[in-house]
Formats: C-alpha cells, sequence, structure tokens
C-alpha cells in the first residue's frame, strides 16, 4: 500500500477525516465559490493532519472511477446534493477513510502472478480440483495459485486466498506450499493455509505440516493444531478452529463468533464494502449460514438481533444498532 493507505486511525482522526470530507463535498459542488477554495487552502495548511486527511479523501473519491457507470453517477449526484442525502454520503466517506477500505480499491498493487496464476477463484468463488497424484484440492474465494508436478514432490505456491489440500496415504512424494511467509511442507495430510496479508494461517486437520518460515527455524504443527506464521516466526499452536474446514461445504460456522468478526469473514465473499459499527461488534452469533447468499445471510441477522443493515449506496453496506 501506498505511505496515504497505511495511516491509522490514530494518525488521522475520524474528527479530521469528516472536515477533510466536508470540504471534498464543498468542492466537488457546482456553485462552489473563490471564497471557499481560499478557506479550504487555508484549513489544508494549518495542520499537516489536515493534509494527511485530505490525501485519504481524494484516494477514495478515485473509487467512483472504478465502479460501474450507473452506480458512479448515482454516488456522485449524491455528493453534490444539499441537505440529509448529500450529509449521509459524506458520512459514508469518512467511514470509508477511516477504516481501511483503500484495500479494497488498488488491486493494481496485486503480483501479476495472481493474475496468471492457473488455478484461481473470483470474489464469492469456491472451486475443488483433483490433482494429478491425487490429492485434493480446494480454492476458497479470491485466491490464486500455482501448481506442478515435479519429479520428486507436489510443488504449490499460493499467491493470495485460501486453499485446502486433502492427501491420502497413497501419496508417493512429498508435498511443498510456498506462501510469502515461508514454505509448508506434507506428506499425508489435510491442511488448510490462508494468506491473511501479514501473515499466514496454517490449520492442520490430518497428520502433520511443517512449517518453514523464511527467517527462522521450521516447526512441526500436529492435527488439530492451527499456528500462525511469518517470514521469521511461528505462533505457539493452538486448538484449530472447525470453521476453518466449514468453506469447502459452502457455509459459515458460527459458535459464539463476535458480530464484527462475522462480517470480516462474510465480506470476503461478497464485492464491495461491508461493515458494523462498534456498538454492535460484540454482539454474538451461533449457526450456519450460507456463503453464496449474503443478502440473506444479512437478512436474517436483521431479524435475530438488534441491528440495522444500511445500504446508502450500491457498493456499501454497513451495519449498526436498530433505533430504539
Amino acid at each position: 500500500m501506498q505511505a496515504a493507505q497505511q495511516m491509522s486511525e490514530t494518525e488521522c482522526d475520524f474528527a479530521v477525516l469528516e472536515q477533510a470530507a466536508e470540504w471534498f463535498a464543498v468542492l466537488s459542488a457546482d456553485d462552489v465559490s473563490d471564497q471557499e477554495r481560499v478557506q479550504w487552502q487555508l484549513w489544508l495548511a494549518e495542520n499537516p493532519q489536515h493534509a494527511q486527511a485530505w490525501q485519504r479523501v481524494e484516494l477514495i473519491s478515485r473509487h467512483f472511477q472504478r465502479i460501474p457507470s450507473e452506480q458512479r453517477h448515482g454516488a456522485t449526484q449524491a455528493l453534490q446534493k444539499k441537505g440529509p442525502t448529500r450529509r449521509q454520503t459524506l458520512k459514508l466517506m469518512t467511514v470509508l477513510c477511516s477504516t481501511g477500505v483503500l484495500a479494497w480499491t488498488t488491486s493494481s498493487h496485486l503480483s501479476w502472478r495472481q493474475w496468471y496464476a492457473s488455478y484461481r477463484t473470483r470474489v464469492g468463488e469456491i472451486k475443488d480440483f483433483q490433482l494429478a497424484d491425487g490429492s485434493h484440492l480446494w480454492l476458497n474465494t479470491d485466491t490464486a495459485m500455482d501448481v506442478s508436478n515435479e519429479p520428486d514432490r507436489l510443488h504449490l505456491a499460493l499467491y493470495k486466498g485460501e486453499a485446502m489440500l486433502s492427501r491420502g496415504k497413497d501419496a508417493h512424494y512429498p508435498l511443498t506450499l510456498d506462501t510469502a511467509f515461508g514454505a509448508l511442507l506434507a506428506k499425508e495430510a489435510q491442511f488448510s493455509v490462508f494468506d491473511r496479508g501479514g501473515f499466514g494461517e496454517l490449520a492442520v486437520f490430518n497428520g502433520s505440516v511443517q512449517v518453514a518460515p523464511v527467517a527462522s527455524a521450521s516447526v512441526t504443527v500436529k492435527a488439530g493444531q492451527q499456528v500462525r506464521f511469518s517470514t521469521d516466526e511461528v505462533s505457539t499452536a493452538r486448538m484449530s478452529e472447525q470453521r476453518r474446514q466449514a468453506w469447502i461445504k459452502g457455509m459459515i460456522l458460527a459458535d459464539d463468533m463476535r458480530l464484527s468478526d462475522f462480517v470480516d469473514e462474510l465480506s470476503r465473499y461478497r464485492s464491495g464494502y461491508l461493515a458494523c459499527d462498534p456498538d454492535v461488534a460484540n454482539l454474538r452469533l451461533v449457526g450456519a449460514y450460507p456463503l453464496k447468499e449474503t443478502e440473506r445471510v444479512l437478512t436474517a441477522l436483521e431479524q435475530s438481533l438488534p441491528i440495522r443493515i444500511n445500504r446508502p449506496l450500491p457498493w456499501w453496506t454497513s451495519i449498526s444498532a436498530r433505533p430504539v
């Protein structure tokens, strides 16, 4: 990500972002005056945080050029209107700025390997494959990887996303799976690996898998264990989560799961932005939810929890507390 995208909410706080979004709307209006432009310049020069916030809002504005033209027209019209609609859109832009949605709009930073990988899935798509050696491979949403059969091993490379692999007793040679953080080595095993951006996550369900970080000693992870790993360390093993297997059956399993964690997981299976207000983040969920019907899932949540689903724009959905 660019430096402007890496700013945390503490570096560019919510109030300043709101001011920047307000100024963006003012300058986007057809009737902006010279006096308003001067006032904006004074505000911009007043504090380094103002310039940082303005940078972030400008990056968000570029998103309007990335969405379909009919949606872009509606969003732009809303931005330029006076009154409540414009105010709602300003709040939307501020939330977008402060919650890191920029990562969603900067696909140009993806490695070229991801685009040309031999095994890929789109957002919301889950696929399974039978490999030449008899292994079974599943790819979760928005995943890219390569697979090659070498004389003495099966070689895989995960570029992004999440995959599960199952190898039986008839596997004649070992498997190596490369990630951005290190390699996984196994022979007879069933496991899932998830590239979470800043680290990898490995869950082993059968057999064992050796994790070899780029700059650290290797660690063996056994059946029933789950670890996180980076280029230089492997976390202490904990019990593997069964929900890490549920996606191959098209489900999200929630067992006393925080709403914010559930929303993070569900958002992986739909295009656009989905998030919940901190006021409802700690509500708990139990149940099994279908991944291919995210709108139906949101409707069910709204009916069973004290929440409201807000859709101010076609590509933006938020969850807030239901008014009393």
